[in-house]
């Protein structure tokens, strides 16, 4: 058995959920349940986001649902977002969520991706670029063992919060 010191106590100074639910099976509609509180049916997002699909019903949140975002910042809080956003527009700040928007994308690669230009910067070989034979929608990647940590988007997206959450002020 793994010993978790940090996260029982984590647990025993807060909430901790011993039974969860997903909204949806399918990645935006179950993200936006999250960051919204509503069943797919209440958010009407139904269907994974795409840019392509920008103003197709159901592909995106609509601009005035509120979110978790919108309510935290309407009460002075700093909200920010790393990783994937998927809700709405992927290259705007949005919903609340201003303070901080960094995402990679892995939808349309003619547009800007932070992680990639990282790699290119470091010399690190990119395992997500279909140019090196990674198409990420459909799990074919060159290979899975990614020894550098740098090119794990996981990583990437924790050392971005990191950066974000030590700026002078948050703390």
């Amino acid at each position: 058995m793994a010993r978790t010191p940090v996260l029982d106590r984590l647990a025993a100074e807060g909430v901790a959920f011993d039974n969860a639910y997903c909204a949806s099976p399918i990645c935006s509609p179950a993200r936006a349940s999250w960051v919204t509180g509503r069943y797919p049916h209440g958010h009407r997002q139904d269907i994974d986001y795409t840019p392509k699909w920008e103003g197709i019903p159901g592909c995106s949140m609509a601009a005035g649902t509120a979110t978790i975002g919108d309510v935290l910042k309407g009460e002075g809080y700093a909200c920010a977002i790393a990783g994937v956003w998927h809700l709405a527009d992927d290259y705007q700040p949005n919903h609340g969520f201003t303070d901080y928007w960094v995402k990679y994308s892995y939808h349309d690669l003619s547009l800007p991706d932070p992680h990639f230009a990282e790699l290119e910067q470091l010399g690190l070989f990119n395992p997500y670029d279909p140019a090196n034979g990674c198409i990420e929608q459909i799990g074919i990647f060159p290979y899975t063992d990614i020894a550098d940590p740098r090119q794990q988007r996981t990583s990437w997206v924790v050392d971005r919060a990191l950066e974000y959450l030590e700026r002078p002020g948050l703390g």
